[in-house]
């Protein structure tokens, strides 16, 4: 049987959602919305007329062979414990998307990529705006001067933005949980919201000041473009909420948030703009000569920029990749052609020189 479907788990979600239905309109009729919830995937189905499908699929059980018999791609947009079930799509030869920003499963799932081979089949990772954009914007910035000492990459979230349950709670997850990263060969432990840094994300916003977080492309990014120091720090665009977050993580209280509870007053209360930033900083050596170079990049609505990432992937994964195994989205794409794609959907300052050759 020829394998044509595209099957997205958790496509009736907040980003899910905008992904079924763009690539619906690539894939009439061969896009599934997947979930555990068959009338939630039925309406959302209505409401496309019929270019995405519905589709039972509980990702935490068991998958029959036969449910994925004529499926190309799976895209998986749901937070997930463990890798059996992208090992069961790359093992049944099947190619695979996800867009977690957890870098304790992506490394599950890079552990599979001799199956992935043995399979003929390929997983791309690192897909959306964080992880995503920013691994092929630190990429690119990396391979302009000829040594990379350091990386920071800053990203600000609008509190005024529409982001999913899901995500919300897992960034207060992740602020509540210490982790550990590689510096300078040792792997060094790192309080989430702590490890203030400032940044100036230009004339509108300013300077402001940016805590550790535990976002994957700093992993990923040090062995992918092979840099010693990548650091990922976060803020929101109301500074307010950014002190108070990183004064409860001080202070110890942080522990005690509960997360329920704030993840429905977040989806309620609009204190911000529907925006976000990235500013990446690239600090290095070019002719011998220390150099750093930096850049901006603004946009709104997170979650339809990770969809558009997100679809331009699966559309590659369809249609043009011969890779096989697993993969960062850096290690086979290039962010001038995603950044053609997206040109009418952010503002992106080329890279300048802050610090002249010496």
């Amino acid at each position: 049987m020829e394998r044509k479907d595209i099957v997205i788990v958790g496509g009736y979600g907040h980003v899910g959602r905008l992904i079924c239905s763009k690539l619906g309109e690539i894939y009439p009729g061969y896009v599934y919305a997947a979930g555990r919830s068959m009338e939630k995937a039925e309406t959302f189905s209505a409401s496309t007329n019929g270019k995405v499908l519905p589709l039972l699929l509980d990702i935490n059980k068991a998958v029959p062979a036969s449910l994925l018999a004529s499926v190309k791609l799976v895209i998986v947009c749901l937070e997930q414990e463990n890798a059996l079930f992208a090992t069961t799509c790359l093992q049944a030869g099947i190619d695979y998307i996800d867009i977690s920003a957890s870098y304790r499963f992506l490394a599950e799932v890079e552990q599979l990529h001799d199956l992935a081979v043995n399979s003929n089949s390929a997983a791309m990772l690192s897909v959306g705006l964080n992880p995503g954009i920013t691994n092929l914007l630190a990429s690119w910035m990396a391979e302009k001067v000829d040594h990379t000492d350091a990386v920071d990459i800053f990203l600000m979230l609008g509190l005024g933005d529409t982001h999913g349950l899901a995500a919300i709670d897992w960034t207060i997850r992740q602020a509540k949980t210490d982790y550990y990263k590689w510096i300078k060969g040792k792997q060094v432990k790192l309080k989430s919201f702590g490890g203030m840094k400032s940044a100036y994300f230009g004339e509108q916003l300013g300077w402001r000041n940016a805590y550790h977080f535990d976002f994957a492309d700093q992993h990923v990014l040090h062995h992918t473009i092979a840099v010693d120091d990548v650091t990922t720090y976060l803020c929101f665009d109301s500074r307010f909420a950014t002190g108070a977050l990183a004064f409860l993580k001080a202070i110890g209280l942080i522990r005690f948030l509960p997360i329920r509870l704030s993840t429905k007053l977040l989806t309620r209360i609009s204190i911000g703009k529907p925006m976000f930033c990235v500013k990446i900083t690239v600090s290095g050596r070019k002719s011998g000569k220390p150099i750093v170079l930096e850049t901006e990049l603004y946009g709104k609505e997170e979650a339809k920029i990770t969809a558009l990432v997100t679809v331009w992937a699966a559309c590659y994964m369809c249609e043009n990749n011969s890779c096989t195994g697993v993969f960062h989205m850096e290690e086979v794409l290039d962010w001038t052609a995603l950044q053609d794609e997206l040109k009418n959907y952010i503002i992106w300052e080329a890279p300048q020189l802050l610090q002249k050759e010496q």
